[in-house]
Order: C-alpha cells, then sequence, then structure tokens
C-alpha cells in the first residue's frame, strides 16, 4: 500500500474554507462544515489529532445538503488501484434521521462531482468507524487532477462528524511458490 494523501481535521481556524478545503451548499442552505475541538449530538472527540470536521446536522433542515471539498486536485496519474477513505463517527443524540455523507469526486477543476460509492449513513451507535472506497476509476492516465469531496445531506438527525480522509494505492504482491490460496475478499462495506 502506498500513501498518496493524508489528512486529518487539523489545521488553522474552526471553520472552513482553510487548509486548502471549503464548502459550498448544493441544496438549501444547511449549514456549516467546521473544525471543532470536540462535538456534540452526538458527544465525539477526534479519531486522530485535537480537531474534527463537523456538518450541523441536528439544525440543518431535512434533505439540505453541503459538500466539503478540497481546493486543488490528486495527481492519480501514477496510480491504478486507488482508494480513498475516510472515518465517520457514529453514536446516539436521541434523533435518528437519516444523515448521510457521500463521497464524491471530481475531475475537471469541481464544476461536475461524480457520487462514488452509496452514501453513507450515520448510525446510532458503533463510534469511529471507516469506510473505504474503490476510486479505481479516477487513477491511471490522465487523472492528474482529482478533487475530493464530501457531500453531508441532513436528515435532521444529529450532527455529522468527519476524521482522517486518506487516500492509498492498493497492489497486490505476486505469491509466493508454495501451498498458498490466491482469491479475493469482499464485504458489505466496500
Amino acid at each position: 500500500t502506498t500513501s498518496i494523501f493524508s489528512h486529518s481535521s487539523e489545521g488553522t481556524g474552526t471553520t472552513f474554507p482553510s487548509d486548502n478545503w471549503a464548502q459550498v451548499d448544493t441544496s438549501g442552505t444547511a449549514g456549516d462544515w467546521t473544525r471543532p475541538a470536540s462535538g456534540a449530538y452526538p458527544t465525539a472527540s477526534p479519531h486522530t489529532g485535537t480537531r474534527l470536521a463537523m456538518f450541523n446536522s441536528y439544525t440543518a433542515v431535512a434533505g439540505n445538503q453541503t459538500r466539503l471539498y478540497r481546493q486543488t486536485g490528486l495527481n492519480l496519474s501514477s496510480y491504478t488501484s486507488p482508494v480513498a477513505s475516510f472515518w465517520l463517527f457514529n453514536g446516539s443524540c436521541g434523533y435518528t434521521g437519516n444523515d448521510t455523507i457521500q463521497l464524491q469526486i471530481s475531475t475537471n477543476g469541481g464544476t461536475i462531482w461524480n457520487n462514488v460509492g452509496s452514501p453513507v449513513a450515520r448510525l446510532d451507535s458503533g463510534g469511529w468507524q471507516q469506510y473505504s472506497f474503490d476510486i479505481s476509476a479516477y487513477g491511471g492516465a490522465g487523472m492528474t487532477n482529482v478533487r475530493l469531496g464530501l457531500l453531508a445531506t441532513s436528515g435532521y438527525g444529529c450532527n455529522i462528524f468527519v476524521d482522517d480522509v486518506t487516500v492509498v494505492n492498493r497492489t497486490c504482491s505476486a505469491p509466493a511458490s508454495g501451498g498458498l490460496v490466491v482469491g479475493n475478499v469482499y464485504d458489505a462495506n466496500t
């Protein structure tokens, strides 16, 4: 595995734009992505470091959406098996609204955003959990400006907390000779 990009929610200031991240409302005026030292509704501490990214779904009208996105792209032209991931905090705040995060990719400077995989629902329990997405369709020749976006959709439930966004290139070496079983393992999350 080769690390391509890694970003915790550390950085300057408690609001976006900052640290090459910005935000835009895509439906309604949902509210802001911020970078607090801790979170409420539900109570959360950062996955790593001293800050986490928070979308205010607790007070945003159901259905309203705001995208948190990188203002510059990644050069993935040398990678054939990139995988993007983020950590999402799952915890109860007494409301069961279907708040979600959708990983998005743009290859044209942020004009068009493509959904990657299905939206990830914020759950009422589980704590910090990592969600990973195969973005190999955005790797290889010509992929020199690949932007990441996290589209939050309010279910008028609990706040959404994200931390530690990464992109890695996963590679497998050839199997050594001997009694090995070679194959693929899949689960419902990927």
